[in-house]
């Protein structure tokens, strides 16, 4: 017994003499390389404690070696973010640039936080590419542990079932979109019923060939069972297979262990394989032709696919391309309608990852599609609507967005919910359902423009369902969104008043005496979107309309009290609504028009006193016709906003008219008017002003620069003024500009 323990004391003094004689010989290399690095300096001056620790700590090499010795001994990774699993796979742990982590998604732990959003996108996809007469699928790559779970590791468990991918094919299949393919299902059979070689690569988180091949077939099932389309294509099973060993891919080398961890690549041959043509087209696309002799009606469609993997393209071409006649291979899923048109693809499919699910909602791309959206308008009769969205409001309502014909007529029917007709605003429709007791409900949506016939109906699925998100959006008559959060509504009693009015008093006495001069202190009162708008409102918000009004009329008497000129916008809107559209119809904010309305007040205000003040009329102002992405409401709706698009006329000052006013500003980047600037105009004349704002006041401040020789803007959502600005600057107004006067 004492003998084994010597051998065994001798051998471990042996191991770590080793280890520690290859890190001083990586770590004195190391420091000799750079000592002889330093020119003219001595060898012994390159040698710092910082060089030192970076050459023995920090040596890739030395770090390097310790990984292998640590696997090929211990059979351990010291990558925290890569887990070694059974049969030789690694499994991917870390977090991407798009924030997925891969082990928090494998236990469930990073669900969505807006999974009604993201059906919304993926339908949208599908209603752009079918609006332009193109069959749309989606196509989902799992990742390896999704399919090789049993492969993980025994102490990190089961798989979840509520990942991502999980919790989003359940809510699109319960919502009816087919158009969507989870490979998961069919990589799993293929992987049962073929055994010759695992489907993925072992080092790293991607199918090999033979994953490939039976993705491919999965879709061709998924084609035909969708369209239609017969898919002959060579049997995956009959196949020859090449099986070798090559250096580690991407999982290995990030855990330094490219050679030594080796990966088991599998490749196919078909000895029937089909000839095609391929070009480069449209830049970084390519096209590829099936040979004439090759072709036949089941085969002789055109087909558009969409990768965000260059590696998925490579590996997917020879099979579609030896089965379609037209094949263009695009390298991103940004929609394009010159592309769209010229090829006139019979079948649009985008392949994504698993890890990517989170990148389908990226706006900068979503919001291509809404050139897919537009209604192909009809002489005589009306556009089939363009249901873009539908977000679940509680358990049994339902929000229903659209796009038509301009102020069509949207009727909804169902069996349980009779009829429910209102119009658009402008292209869009907002239309609440109410589905009773019903679990699912179908319902028919027709449009219908004055002078045509009704369009063809659209048909919905909407199912009921207890996990709903609570949304702090009303929808009102004839599409007409609310807000309906308004905890920021609290009313004061006469003694916090009272102080709040000493308060204010005493702060404008002191301003004037700071300045030296009779300075006015203006409050702007920009009212809620539902005080001007009040009759589509739902009759869920009857009672917080009388509530905002008294909270304005309450704020606008403190202003007054103490010595402030208050102005309340709300009947200079109202009088004005039937000109032009104040508010947006998808936001919470005012257009450029009701900005101007506000504009005006405040200028014919400030003119009273200085005469040089000239009020522009709406003929000083261009108007060009443009499109905003939906706003704060959509959002709210569980809509992404980049899938709506609204129409709006934007203002602008004839530049005759703004000479002169130039800006100022600190702060790294450009100009941005959301920030703290000052403004100079050309007049020394005009007066000089303080001007505090929300975001409504902001819409307003390029208007309000050309009357004021000099106008100091403080950030948006800054509230106080300090009183060295004051005596600095000894401004003629300090205005305030708010929404609903807000207090505090």
């Amino acid at each position: 017994m004492y003998k084994s323990k010597s051998v065994g004391v001798v051998c471990a003094t042996l191991f770590v003499g080793v280890l520690l004689s290859c890190a001083t010989y990586f770590g004195i290399t190391a420091v000799m390389r750079r000592g002889d690095s330093d020119g003219s300096a001595s060898r012994a001056e390159g040698i710092s404690f910082v060089r030192f620790s970076d050459s023995f700590y920090d040596n890739e090499n030395l770090k390097n070696f310790i990984g292998r010795c640590e696997y090929l001994l211990f059979g351990s990774l010291g990558s925290p973010d890569i887990i070694l699993g059974k049969n030789g796979f690694l499994f991917d742990a870390g977090t991407g640039e798009n924030g997925y982590n891969y082990l928090e998604d494998y236990l469930g732990l990073g669900q969505f936080y807006e999974l009604e959003a993201l059906a919304n996108t993926i339908n949208m996809r599908y209603l752009a590419y079918k609006n332009q007469g193109a069959d749309y699928l989606l196509v989902v790559i799992p990742n390896a542990q999704t399919v090789y779970s049993d492969y993980m590791p025994s102490y990190i468990g089961p798989i979840s079932s509520g990942t991502n991918l999980g919790l989003l094919t359940a809510y699109l299949k319960d919502q009816g979109y087919d158009f969507f393919l989870d490979a998961k299902e069919a990589l799993a059979a293929a992987r049962q019923s073929d055994m010759r070689a695992p489907l993925y690569n072992n080092t790293e988180n991607s199918l090999n060939s033979l994953g490939i091949g039976y993705l491919f077939a999965a879709v061709c099932d998924k084609l035909k069972t969708l369209y239609g389309v017969e898919c002959s294509h060579a049997d995956v099973r009959a196949m020859g297979l090449y099986t070798g060993l090559a250096d580690g891919k991407t999982l290995a080398r990030r855990a330094g262990l490219g050679s030594v961890i080796k990966n088991n690549s599998v490749s196919l041959w078909n000895s029937e394989t089909v000839g095609y043509s391929s070009e480069n087209y449209y830049g970084s696309m390519v096209k590829t032709l099936l040979d004439s002799k090759y072709l036949s009606e089941a085969n002789n469609k055109t087909l558009l696919l969409e990768f965000t993997d260059e590696w998925d393209r490579i590996q997917l071409m020879p099979f579609f391309s030896n089965t379609f006649g037209e094949v263009i291979y695009k390298s991103n899923q940004q929609y394009s309608s010159i592309i769209v048109r010229n090829l006139k693809p019979d079948i649009v499919v985008q392949f994504v990852h698993e890890y990517e699910l989170y990148d389908l909602i990226d706006p900068n791309v979503t919001q291509t599609y809404n050139a897919g959206l537009r209604p192909d308008i009809k002489p005589y009769e009306t556009s089939k609507p363009i249901c873009v969205a539908q977000s679940r409001i509680a358990e049994n309502k339902f929000c229903i967005a659209g796009q038509t014909e301009n102020n069509a007529y949207i009727t909804v029917s169902g069996e349980n919910i009779g009829s429910i007709s209102q119009y658009a605003v402008g292209k869009l429709f907002f239309i609440e359902v109410d589905i009773g007791d019903s679990s699912t409900e179908t319902v028919k949506i027709t449009a219908t423009v004055k002078g045509k016939t009704p369009s063809e109906p659209v048909y919905l699925k909407l199912s009921r369902s207890s996990a709903t998100k609570a949304r702090t959006v009303a929808v009102g008559k004839d599409s007409e969104l609310y807000s309906s959060d308004y905890e920021w509504l609290n009313f004061l009693s006469d003694t916090q008043l009272e102080a709040l009015r000493a308060g204010l008093e005493q702060r404008i006495n002191k301003a004037r005496e700071l300045s030296r001069r009779d300075t006015e202190f203006i409050y702007m009162i920009v009212p809620d979107k539902l005080a001007v708008y009040p009759e589509n409102a739902p009759d869920s918000l009857a009672g917080v309309r009388e509530s905002v009004e008294n909270y304005k009329a309450m704020a606008k008497s403190l202003y007054e009290s103490a010595g402030a000129t208050a102005i309340d916008l709300t009947q200079e809107l109202r009088d004005r609504t039937v000109l032009e559209r104040l508010f947006y119809q998808t936001d919470t904010l005012w257009t450029n028009f009701g900005a101007y309305v506000g504009y005006n007040s405040l200028a014919s205000k400030i003119s009273e006193k200085f005469e040089s003040v000239k009020v522009f009329s709406p003929n000083s102002f261009s108007y060009t016709p443009k499109e905003t992405i939906g706003g704060e409401l959509v959002t709210r709706l569980g809509i992404d906003g980049a899938v709506i698009s609204e129409p709006y006329l934007e203002m602008k000052l004839s530049p005759e008219f703004s000479e002169g006013v130039h800006y100022a500003y600190s702060g790294d980047g450009g100009f941005d008017i959301r920030r703290a600037f000052i403004s100079y105009g050309g007049d020394s004349s005009l007066p000089v002003a303080v001007i505090m704002r929300d975001a409504f006041g902001t819409e307003m401040l390029e208007n309000l620069a050309v009357h004021f020789s000099k106008m100091i803007v403080l950030a948006e959502g800054q509230f106080s003024v300090g009183d060295e600005l004051i005596a600095g600057q000894q401004p003629d107004y300090i205005i305030t500009i708010r929404s609903n006067g807000e207090i505090g």
